[in-house]
């Protein structure tokens, strides 16, 4: 009765490994490419509530991003 789980096993295993190389070989892989030469605007959105404490620090990180083109919202929603 243990041969027979193992074998089942065995199977299982053996099974999940043909599939494995088999999508290796099959799917095709991204190929890399680096950054973009130009660079899209971003706008960070930073939603607060209550926050006096923590947006000085907070907004400090933001602005000491070394990304070339974006802008930093603050959005006070009042509730």
């Amino acid at each position: 009765m243990y041969a027979d789980y193992q074998t089942v096993m065995l199977c299982i295993i053996a099974a999940m490994t043909l599939i494995a190389i088999v999508n290796l070989a099959l799917i095709p892989s991204l190929r890399r490419s680096g950054l973009p030469e130009e660079r899209p605007r971003v706008s960070i959105l930073v939603p607060v509530r209550n926050e006096e404490a923590a947006i000085e620090e907070c907004l400090r990180r933001l602005t000491d991003q070394d990304y070339p083109d974006y802008e930093v919202v603050v959005l006070d929603d009042s509730s």
